[in-house]
């Protein structure tokens, strides 16, 4: 199946982390939803300016109900630069989804105990299973988070993860990659 290209419009732009931004778009082609673990091409700069190529964002949440989708990226290099200038209105050239993706009630469906790890911007996916996972509770068993960052200011969406914390029926851990002051939660490498 061939993607949409298409020109979308900038409804929110935020920060969510350090160098971590989430930016919301209006998608208007309804006939091709995303899906959690589908990327889209984004490209936010003219065809004669420099770089010319595009950047692939992995899809953080679909919102069928408004057509709108979240990317979560990390600001790092010229391209990831040039997409945080945007702002609320600004247009620019989006492509896909691309990939197969996966629904994630299926998938989960066929398991009674869950744990979901990742690290850094690999967040981005993470939440979309753990939002799911949390709505509906009683369906699975035990439910187990580790998520890692280089720092408590890498980690994406803190302030959510300080509610999951608290959560009796979730078994969360968080680590950083080094000791940090204030830090109360584990150190090391999530491998470790």
């Amino acid at each position: 199946m061939n993607a949409t290209s298409c020109k979308v419009t900038v409804l929110r732009q935020s920060t969510v982390a350090a160098d971590i931004r989430c930016l919301t778009v209006q998608w208007p082609d309804a006939s091709r939803p995303a899906k959690a673990g589908q990327f889209f091409m984004l490209r936010a700069w003219a065809a004669n300016e420099t770089p010319i190529l595009s950047r692939p964002i992995s899809v953080h949440k679909w919102e069928p109900e408004t057509q709108t989708i979240e990317f979560l990226y990390q600001v790092i290099g010229e391209g990831t630069h040039k997409i945080a200038q945007l702002k609320t209105g600004d247009t620019f050239q989006l492509t896909g989804p691309m990939g197969n993706g996966f629904d994630v009630a299926d998938i989960l469906s066929k398991y009674q105990k869950i744990a979901v790890v990742g690290g850094g911007i690999g967040m981005a996916p993470i939440r979309t299973i753990m939002l799911h996972l949390l709505e509906h509770k009683a369906d699975y068993g035990k439910i187990s988070l580790l998520y890692g960052a280089r720092s408590p200011r890498d980690m994406a969406f803190s302030y959510e993860l300080e509610d999951w914390l608290r959560r009796p029926d979730l078994d969360c851990t968080l680590c950083i990659d080094a000791p940090f002051e204030g830090w109360e939660h584990k150190v090391g490498l999530i491998p470790n």
